[in-house]
C-alpha cells in the first residue's frame, strides 16, 4: 500500500507540472538601453501563433542575432536591407499550437533616430512581427538612474522600468535629455506622424510583406502550388494561374524598379493604401512592346492578404511639355512646404520612403534662412525625371539631386541627394 501511495503521489505531481516548461515562465523581454551610446540589448521570450512553417519578422539595420531559437526550427536567415533587418525562421513542420520564440540581440541604433529621443516603430529596436504574439512586460534597465521615461513605462523599486505590454501597439520608449542633438530653434517634427487614412498597424503592414515575399519567390520559381494559397477563394484559380503564366514568360520589368530592391517591399513594389483596408501593389514593366502597370489588389481576411484582382494596364509615355509643367509645379509646392518651418513635417507627403522623408526633415530643419531654388537641369525618360536644383542659406549652397515618378497621377520623390555646393 505505501508504495502504491508513492506512485500516485508521483503521478499527481506529473499531472501538474506544465506540458510546455517554457509556458510556466513569465513571458518577458529583458532589455538595456545606453541612449547616449545607442547600444542595445535584449533578451525576450514570447508566445507566437504561427500561421505556417515559416516565421518573418523585422529589427533594426544594425542588429546582430546572439541567440534564436523556436521549437522545431530548421534554420534562420539574416537578411540585410536598406533600412531594416529581414529575420527568417523556417520550420520543420507546421505548429498546430502557439510556441514560444526566444531571441537575443543586440546593436546600436542609429544616431539619426536616437536625435528624436524616441524609439518606435520607425527605429524597429523590438521585432515587428506580423502573427499574433504574446509577451507579458518588459523590462529596460538604463546606465543613467536620472533619465526619466514617459507613461506607459513604470519605475520599479530595484531601479529598472517595467512596461506592461498588451499585444496591441507597438512598444515606445520615448525619454528627455536636453543634451541629445537639440533641434534648431523654431524646428518642430512630430515624435509620431498622423497615419494616413486607410494605412493599417504595423502587423498588417509587415504581414503584407511577407505576403510579397511569397509572391516573389513563386514568381521567380513559377510556383502554381503557392500561387493558388495567395489568392482569394472568390477567384477563378485555373484561368487565373493560366494568365500568371502566361505573363510571366512575356513581361520584362522596367530597369528602374531594381533601385530600390532592398527597400520595404521585395521587388521594389509601390504599395497604395486604400481606406477600406485594401492594399494595391503596382509595378510597372513592358509587355508586348508596350510600357504597363502590373497591379495586385490584396484584401485582409480572416487573418491574412489574399489576392483579390490582377491586372496590367497600359501606361502611357510621358508628354514632354505637362511633364515639365506638372514638375515644376510640384517643385514650386516642394521648396514652399520645406522652407516653412510648420511644414517641414509635411515635407513627407512628397516622398515615396520614409527614409528619404525624414532625410528632407531633417535637411530643412537645420536651415537658417532658405532662399528661393533654382532649376539647373533635368533629365527624362518615360517612367521618371532626374532633376538638379539648388537653394541658397545663410551664404551657403546646396544642390538637391531628385528624382521623381508618376504616382497615381502625381509626381512623388523616390530618392534624394544633398551636397554642398
Amino acid at each position: 500500500m505505501k508504495h502504491a501511495f508513492v506512485c500516485t503521489a508521483i503521478l499527481v505531481l506529473l499531472h501538474a507540472l506544465p506540458a510546455n516548461p517554457t509556458a510556466a515562465e513569465s513571458l518577458q523581454a529583458q532589455m538595456y538601453f545606453d541612449p547616449s551610446s545607442g547600444f542595445l540589448r535584449v533578451q525576450a521570450a514570447m508566445q507566437v501563433e504561427l500561421e505556417a512553417e515559416k516565421l518573418q519578422f523585422s529589427l533594426f539595420r544594425n542588429v546582430q542575432i546572439t541567440s534564436i531559437w523556436i521549437p522545431g526550427m530548421r534554420s534562420y536567415g539574416v537578411e540585410r536591407r536598406v533600412d531594416s533587418t529581414l529575420v527568417s525562421v523556417s520550420l520543420r513542420t507546421f505548429p498546430e499550437e502557439p510556441q514560444v520564440l526566444e531571441l537575443s540581440y543586440e546593436g546600436v541604433i542609429d544616431q539619426q533616430v536616437l536625435d528624436y529621443a524616441r524609439l518606435d516603430s520607425r527605429s524597429l529596436w523590438f521585432p515587428l512581427i506580423p502573427v499574433e504574439f504574446r509577451l507579458d512586460h518588459i523590462i529596460l534597465e538604463l546606465p543613467d538612474k536620472e533619465l526619466d521615461l514617459e507613461k506607459p513605462w513604470k519605475l520599479e523599486a530595484d531601479g529598472r522600468y517595467r512596461f506592461p505590454f498588451d499585444g496591441q501597439d507597438y512598444p515606445v520608449i520615448q525619454w528627455q535629455r536636453p543634451d541629445i542633438a537639440p533641434m534648431p530653434p523654431g524646428a518642430h517634427i512630430p515624435a509620431e506622424p498622423e497615419p494616413k487614412p486607410g494605412v493599417p498597424d504595423d502587423r498588417r503592414v509587415l504581414a503584407l510583406h511577407s505576403q510579397m515575399q511569397r509572391w516573389e519567390e513563386a514568381w521567380e520559381q513559377r510556383d502554381s502550388g503557392t500561387w493558388q494559397a495567395l489568392l482569394c477563394s472568390t477567384l477563378d484559380r485555373e484561368r487565373t494561374i493560366a494568365y500568371l503564366e502566361d505573363v510571366q514568360k512575356r513581361i520584362l520589368w522596367s530597369e528602374q524598379t531594381h533601385e530600390a530592391d532592398e527597400r520595404v517591399y521585395p521587388g521594389s513594389w509601390i504599395i497604395e493604401w486604400h481606406e477600406d483596408g485594401s492594399a494595391a501593389a503596382r509595378r510597372s514593366g513592358r509587355l508586348q512592346g508596350q510600357t504597363v502597370t502590373f497591379e495586385i489588389q490584396w484584401q485582409f481576411s480572416n487573418a491574412s492578404w489574399h489576392i483579390v484582382r490582377l491586372h496590367a494596364a497600359p501606361k502611357p509615355d510621358l508628354e514632354e511639355g505637362v511633364m515639365l509643367d506638372t514638375m515644376i509645379t510640384w517643385l514650386d509646392d516642394f521648396f514652399e512646404t520645406a522652407f516653412d518651418r510648420n511644414g517641414v513635417p509635411n515635407v513627407s507627403d512628397f516622398f515615396v520612403y520614409a527614409d528619404q522623408a525624414r532625410q528632407a526633415q531633417r535637411f530643412f530643419c537645420s536651415l537658417d534662412d532658405p532662399d528661393d531654388w533654382s532649376l539647373h537641369s533635368m533629365s527624362h525618360d518615360d517612367q521618371r525625371i532626374r532633376l538638379h536644383a539648388a537653394l541658397t542659406d545663410a551664404g551657403h549652397r546646396f544642390v538637391l539631386e531628385l528624382t521623381l515618378v508618376p504616382i497615381q497621377h502625381q509626381w512623388k520623390a523616390k530618392s534624394l541627394k544633398i551636397t554642398p555646393f
